[in-house]
């Protein structure tokens, strides 16, 4: 930082006697660059901004998309998506392609949803997760964000759609398979309700199709045989349970009321 600061100094004086210097001044713009992205990576993200803007105002046609770029990227980590959005636009409408200002909307966008989402305004961070995918449709983690949001708002087929999706593009995607098994748990549990015993069993088998290591699955499982007077069926899922946790008591306790209906 002294070293960009001494170069500033002399770049300062030179420009006094040559105010019209192109080259001084992209040397002066490149410099006040530098020097905000040393306060970004402080994490201090207002002295950034002070000084890329300083740059910006030098006019230097020669480095405005970068310098444009980095102050919708101080923006976004100053958490001032608005205002980061709009400099990526500004970047668009020179480049329609930017890569690195469509990565900047995606964040701007993704972040607001998150956020959105955490407030419990699923309506809104729907939309902002969707303009994510617009820009990057085969984003596998925006689109189980976008799979996530809907399985909250108690979209579930819409919410399997889209981790459908998202594992089309990474199947190995943990978080997005792990979704689809609460969801047909939690289409399980529904259907438990309403008494259809077996359209949960239906969903619960698909839940431990995906993921059989989650112990309510099969207490649950257990709970739906055991209301079809499935006896020994009830207890044997009963004690795939108490093989993942051999003290949970709700496993035993549907081992013992089952196991008082066997033969």
């Amino acid at each position: 930082m002294q070293k960009i600061d001494q170069e500033l100094r002399a770049i300062h004086c030179e420009l006094a006697k040559n105010p019209g210097s192109e080259r001084l001044k992209n040397v002066k713009a490149a410099l006040l660059n530098n020097k905000a992205l040393l306060f970004s990576q402080a994490g201090k993200y207002n002295d950034a901004l002070k000084f890329i803007d300083q740059a910006l105002a030098l006019n230097t046609s020669e480095n405005f998309l970068a310098f444009t770029s980095n102050k919708a990227s101080f923006l976004h980590k100053a958490s001032k998506f608005n205002d980061s959005i709009e400099c990526a636009q500004k970047i668009l409408e020179i480049d329609l392609n930017n890569e690195k200002a469509i990565e900047i909307l995606v964040l701007n966008y993704s972040s607001q949803a998150s956020i959105e989402n955490e407030k419990g305004n699923n309506s809104l961070a729907l939309k902002m997760i969707e303009k994510a995918i617009e820009l990057k449709p085969k984003d596998s983690i925006l689109l189980y964000n976008k799979a996530n949001i809907l399985n909250e708002s108690q979209k579930y087929d819409d919410a399997l759609s889209f981790c459908f999706l998202a594992l089309q593009n990474d199947p190995t995607l943990a978080s997005a398979k792990s979704l689809q098994a609460f969801i047909f748990h939690k289409m399980a549990l529904n259907e438990a309700d309403k008494k259809n015993y077996e359209g949960a069993l239906e969903q619960i088998d698909k839940a431990i199709e995906i993921s059989n290591s989650e112990i309510a699955f099969f207490i649950n499982k257990s709970s739906f045989l055991f209301k079809l007077k499935r006896y020994d069926e009830s207890a044997a899922n009963a004690d795939k349970a108490l093989e993942l946790q051999p003290a949970n008591q709700d496993a035993l306790n549907m081992k013992k009321i089952a196991s008082k209906y066997l033969k």
